[in-house]
């Protein structure tokens, strides 16, 4: 049976599946993710508010994403199997965890629009679509996710 199938094709069935995961999240992204409107308004007191609040959290969510990217990466190049190969899979990883928990975080903490509560209509309650709300604490949340996740992966490796 596997000697039907050409070796580039047994070798490089991962490729297949990460383009299909890749879509799926995408798909969900376009459904169901979006800006967070609180940040997103444009009018005086939000600007001023906006720009305090990037001010104030946007180096902490750099310092954190550079130690994801690179700093982990290139602790993993030391390994002597894993040398060459250290840095990408490095970035291939932290950007699946860091979609896959900007999803799964925000499908625990959806937003909707209008909610609305009825508990005398058969389904109890008549919203809008829910969304995911990112922010820039969201995605230092989703940074911290990614940390946990290549700290575990490195001592796997280690």
């Amino acid at each position: 049976m596997a000697g039907d199938i050409p070796k580039t094709m047994r070798t490089s069935g991962h490729i297949f599946t990460l383009i299909i995961m890749q879509s799926i999240i995408v798909l969900l992204f376009a459904l169901f993710a979006r800006y967070d409107p609180k940040t997103a308004q444009k009018s005086a007191h939000s600007v001023e508010a906006g720009s305090a609040k990037i001010r104030d959290t946007y180096p902490m969510f750099q310092d954190v994403h550079v130690m994801i990217f690179l700093g982990i990466g290139f602790l993993m190049t030391f390994l002597r199997k894993y040398s060459l190969s250290a840095v990408s899979l490095n970035l291939l990883c932290a950007a699946l965890v860091i979609e896959v928990f900007i999803l799964v975080s925000g499908f625990f903490h959806l937003q909707c629009e209008t909610p609305e509560v009825d508990f005398l209509s058969p389904n109890c309650t008549t919203s809008s679509w829910p969304y995911i709300d990112v922010n820039v604490g969201t995605m230092v949340s989703a940074d911290f996710a990614t940390a946990a996740f290549l700290i575990s992966f490195c001592v796997v490796l280690g």
